[in-house]
């Protein structure tokens, strides 16, 4: 009994740690305070397509979002699109029209803050993801929180989940419904506390994305406007990821 007591009193993680809504929050405050911009370089292999993007992201402290996305041509960035991200809709500028956010669309959870809506809890539910069953297990060797029922090892179908590293509360690994998976590979430390992936694979079927964070700054103000509309150049490939993971 004195063995348990100990156990309780100076165990790093406390009782209050095994509630999600505890480790929702702590993984929350990881995005960071106010507003930013991340550049991203983002390598595509879709239908044995490989292309190269560069994204730069505009985030609001509320968690409106604004992507301006440029190929690599020729040593240069060509503008490719722009789309602007709202509450619950998004506005691309290759539609004329609203409509709204993907289900698959996964940023967000980087960029939620603890008193914002749509907060951490209304974005996995838009993903489909489940915030119970919780328990233990490990990914790339590292202990995390686990969301979600465990996978049938006997079954192909892999369940839905979220991997939340137990010791820095971070995400580690998420796969959705219909089956994408992203893994972190590290994280990056930028300004006002923000820990920011650096290094991500998204795969989904035969397909996958390598994303790597390049810069991110701290913004002391920022509007996002309307993108403006343009037919784009995206190729067939590009479209898919954009269209369905942003």
């Amino acid at each position: 009994m004195k063995i348990f007591l100990a156990f309780i009193l100076f165990s790093p993680i406390s009782f209050a740690a095994l509630t999600s809504p505890y480790i929702f929050e702590r993984t929350t405050e990881s995005n960071g305070l106010g507003s930013y911009q991340i550049e991203q370089e983002v390598s595509l292999t879709v239908a044995a397509e490989t292309l190269l993007t560069k994204e730069v992201w505009l985030v609001e402290s509320n968690g409106n979002s604004f992507v301006s996305v440029y190929l690599k041509k020729d040593g240069k960035d060509i503008l490719a699109a722009q789309i602007l991200y709202r509450g619950t809709q998004k506005f691309s500028s290759l539609n004329k029209s609203a409509e709204s956010i993907s289900a698959e669309f996964i940023e967000p959870l980087f960029f939620a803050r603890v008193k914002n809506k749509p907060g951490f809890t209304d974005i996995l539910a838009r993903l489909g993801v489940p915030k119970e069953p919780m328990r233990l297990g490990r990914t790339a060797g590292v202990v995390n929180w686990v969301f979600g029922i465990a996978s049938d090892p006997d079954s192909s179908t892999l369940q839905p989940g979220l991997w939340i590293e137990q010791d820095q509360f971070v995400i580690r690994k998420l796969r959705l419904p219909k089956g994408p998976e992203l893994s972190v590979e590290d994280y990056t430390t930028g300004p006002h506390n923000i820990r920011f992936p650096q290094t991500r694979y998204l795969r989904w079927g035969s397909n996958s994305a390598q994303i790597k964070t390049s810069r991110i700054v701290a913004l002391s103000s920022l509007k996002l406007n309307q993108p403006k509309f343009n037919d784009g150049n995206l190729s067939p490939a590009a479209q898919e990821f954009y269209s369905r993971f942003r």
